[in-house]
């Protein structure tokens, strides 16, 4: 029988299949298609802004390097983005492109922390990620 078995690089599975498996690391593979997902999406909400050339240039050029700080994983791309559209202001934007969460843990708990902030009633019930 074989099993395809595919995940994060989590230390608890590679050491239950190191020995079992062949691993196929995908992360350099694919950070191509991370670039241009975040390039179109990127290029499209800033077009919803009525902001002069230059300061969507500005823009542009802050948010370069985030397909880099993915590291291989789309998710990441995708909540950073999620996250910087929950904001309207430019200013706040450029706060935010200048802080950027450091990881996906750090990225879901960006996206907490507004949600909570945005509706101080709402009730949250989040299983964290385990951290290794």
């Amino acid at each position: 029988m074989k099993v395809i078995v595919s995940s994060r690089d989590e230390v608890d599975i590679s050491n239950i299949l190191h020995l079992k498996a062949i691993s196929l690391r995908i992360r350099l593979k694919n950070s191509q298609d991370i670039e241009k997902y975040w390039n179109d999406n990127a290029e499209r909400w800033l077009s919803t802004f009525d902001i002069d050339d230059a300061i969507c240039s500005d823009l542009r050029d802050r948010l370069e390097h985030v397909p880099k700080e993915a590291e291989g994983m789309f998710l990441y791309a995708k909540l950073v983005l999620a996250h910087l559209k929950s904001f309207s202001n430019i200013e706040d934007i450029k706060a935010e492109i200048n802080n950027l969460p450091a990881g996906l843990n750090a990225a879901y708990g960006r996206i907490i922390g507004r949600i909570k902030e945005l509706s101080p009633g709402l009730v949250l019930k989040i299983n964290p990620m385990p951290s290794h």
